[in-house]
């Protein structure tokens, strides 16, 4: 599969293209996205459904890393998202066009419209 990644802070100014298998895992997409901009990968992250308002933690449909953390042993906090690990790419980006908001690092929030090719 390809993608268009696009930074939301312009200060990131330049948008990739990356081309990923469509049976890696969400988790797997988020690394190579990540390195494509020379960020360190050791943050929690996620992909939401609502790439238009500032609410997109509240996305019907998200994935997060912290939901594999729980199933994992770590005790925190449920989100209501599903699972970045056994999550494929190609179950999340259906058609030509769909986007997702990827959100690296909830501190610093990095932030990529991420959009099938």
């Amino acid at each position: 599969m390809k993608f268009k990644v696009i930074p939301k802070d312009q200060r990131r100014k330049k948008e990739k293209t990356i081309s990923v298998p469509d049976g890696i895992s969400l988790y797997d997409l988020a690394e190579k996205i990540v390195g494509e901009y020379r960020i360190d990968f050791g943050h929690c992250f996620g992909f939401f459904g609502d790439v238009k308002s500032d609410f997109y933690l509240r996305s019907k449909e998200k994935y997060e890393l912290f939901t594999d953390l729980i199933e994992e042993g770590d005790d925190l906090e449920p989100t209501g998202a599903l699972s970045v690990k056994r999550t494929q790419v190609k179950d999340v980006w259906k058609n030509t066009g769909d986007k997702m908001l990827f959100l690296f690092d909830y501190g610093d929030c990095l932030e990529w419209i991420v959009e099938s090719l």
